[in-house]
């Protein structure tokens, strides 16, 4: 019985843990970058000016990056 509760509790605490990111809304296509890097400066750029709240990458072919942005 102790480890169905151990088992609980970790599930419990994974789903806690993810929550926040699923929280944050619709996600919308907001561009191909040169590279990963310029994707992650656009996000960073657009979270801190409140534009999103998070994003995602999606890496494409010769290095380029999809920036998904979540609403």
């Amino acid at each position: 019985m102790r480890k169905v509760w151990m088992a609980l509790a970790v599930a419990a605490a994974a789903t806690v843990m993810v929550a926040p990111a699923a929280s944050a809304g619709t996600n919308y296509p907001a561009g191909v970058f040169p590279s990963m890097d310029a994707a992650r400066a656009s996000c960073d750029a657009g979270v801190a000016q409140g534009r999103w709240k998070a994003c995602s990458y999606q890496p494409l072919q010769g290095g380029q990056a999809q920036l998904w942005v979540f609403i």
